[in-house]
C-alpha cells in the first residue's frame, strides 16, 4: 500500500505545483491538489472494495 500512497503524493505535488504556477496561493495550491488526490484515493478504495465483495 505504501508505493500507492508514495504515487498519489508525487501526484498531488505535480498537481500543486502546477497549479503554483498558474498564479495560484501555494496554500490554495496544496489543498486544492490534496482535495484532487482524496477523492481520488476514494474512489480506488470503493472499486477496491467492490471487487472484495463480488
Amino acid at each position: 500500500m505504501g508505493i500507492l500512497y508514495d504515487a498519489i503524493a508525487k501526484k498531488a505535488a505535480k498537481i500543486a505545483v502546477e497549479k503554483y504556477f498558474d498564479g495560484m496561493d501555494p496554500h490554495e495550491a496544496i489543498e486544492e491538489a490534496a482535495k484532487e488526490c482524496n477523492l481520488k484515493l476514494g474512489k480506488q478504495k470503493e472499486v477496491r472494495n467492490e471487487d472484495n465483495h463480488k
